[in-house]
């Protein structure tokens, strides 16, 4: 992470967010859909340095958007055994728990650019793993959102849907 150094060698501060609020970490794991998980070296030198609870504008936090993207499942357990909070609920009454329901395993990019689809084997195995580590956590799969959908309702229809051939 070279250029990740020179930025904090030439005074970059991680803490900062934006108009959204936020932080650096909402952007890495709002935007890491592609390749496999952020790498564990550069969240242990962010995550000193920012509120891993940091909810942005819409209620969301870092763990919101790394339970939905499937492809983060080690990025997740480092942040929930960091203190992320499990229970955290954004502006549709979703905890991280409710996002991984409805997360997408998305393709992924080869060395030569291509980009595989995952199958359906892969996406369940990546699922079932961001579940565990939220529920080992203490997340709870009974509790609703503001639609009145609870976690095991969400699977139950994202499992149908995949069953279906749907992403």
């Amino acid at each position: 992470m070279p250029l990740f150094d020179l930025l904090l060698s030439h005074g970059a501060d991680r803490s900062l967010y934006d108009n959204k609020n936020q932080t650096v970490l909402h952007k890495l794991a709002s935007s890491a859909t592609y390749n496999g998980d952020i790498p564990s070296l550069l969240l242990e030198l962010l995550i000193p340095f920012v509120d891993i609870n940091q909810a942005d504008v819409n209620g969301w936090t870092p763990l919101h958007y790394m339970a939905r993207n499937l492809r983060q499942v080690n990025a997740s357990r480092l942040l929930v055994s960091r203190g992320a909070d499990v229970s955290a609920v954004n502006n549709k009454g979703n905890t991280p728990l409710h996002e991984a329901m409805t997360g997408r395993l998305n393709r992924k990019e080869k060395e030569d650019g291509s980009l595989e689809w995952p199958t359906l084997s892969e996406k369940i195995q990546a699922h079932d793993k961001i579940i565990s580590i939220l529920q080992d956590a203490g997340a709870s799969i009974d509790l609703p959102n503001m639609a009145g959908k609870t976690p095991a309702q969400l699977l139950v229809e994202k499992r149908a849907k995949w069953d279906n051939g749907g992403e």
